[in-house]
């Protein structure tokens, strides 16, 4: 009898049971989720767990400076892949920022999202599939984006812009809050799927209370301004 043979089977068996390990999302702090990777993609694309949420931002947990990682969506947002490095990190934790309606979170942020934003003129429109809430469609430059917010607390904050553009870099924008104006140009993100945040400028909120955020389009290079995700206004 061939013992080798009957070995085979078993150890076939053996193996193929042993589970992935898995990983892990702390959902702990409300509008950030911290997920452990546990098995790091060699090619570099690491496929977002599903049910997440609309996230507005993404970095590694230990970079103090939260340099931003390419967010890309396939069409209708089912699949959502996020660019890291081929090599894993020596901590592999990366923060999700996810939020739906537009919300002031507990360490002070203030994002302002995209599903409720009231879009002025006669293309702009909300697009919106589960986790990518976005102003699309933005080929008229006259065309402008406005939130009402009662913001809770006056003081200096860092300035966020969440947003794609397939077409060439060089379009300008500006954002108005409180009597502050910051000029933006935006670079291409290399697809209307492909998202970036970017840290635009610093302003001075006076005193809190009601406030009228806008983003408008002061140059239009190429077919659109951009799919705009996101302003988000973080404490310093």
């Amino acid at each position: 009898m061939n013992t080798n043979k009957m070995l085979k089977p078993i150890l076939a068996v053996f193996v193929f049971a042993i589970p992935l390990m898995a990983d892990e999302l702390d959902r702990s702090t409300p509008g950030k989720i911290i997920w452990t990777v546990k098995d790091w993609p060699a090619n570099g694309r690491l496929i977002k767990p599903k049910s997440i949420g609309n996230i507005t931002v993404a970095y590694f947990a230990n970079d103090a400076a939260r340099k931003p990682l390419t967010v890309e969506f396939n069409r209708d947002a089912t699949v959502v892949t996020l660019h890291v490095p081929k090599q894993a990190p020596a901590k592999n934790a990366v923060v999700l920022e996810v939020v739906e309606k537009s919300t002031r979170h507990p360490d002070g942020r203030i994002v302002l999202s995209a599903l409720d934003a009231k879009v002025h003129g006669s293309k702009a429109k909300l697009e919106t599939h589960p986790g990518n809430h976005r102003v699309g469609f933005w080929v008229n430059p006259a065309d402008f984006v406005q939130w009402k917010s009662d913001l809770p607390r006056a003081g200096n904050y860092n300035v966020e812009l969440t947003y794609s553009a397939a077409g060439p870099s060089g379009t300008k924008a500006v954002i108005e809050i409180a009597k502050n104006k910051i000029p933006i140009t935006l670079k291409t993100t290399g697809s209307w799927y492909r998202y970036t945040t970017l840290t635009v400028g610093r302003i001075k909120i006076p005193k809190t209370g009601p406030q009228i955020i806008t983003v408008k389009c002061t140059k239009k290079i190429g077919g659109a301004v951009m799919n705009l995700k996101a302003v988000t206004l973080r404490p310093r």
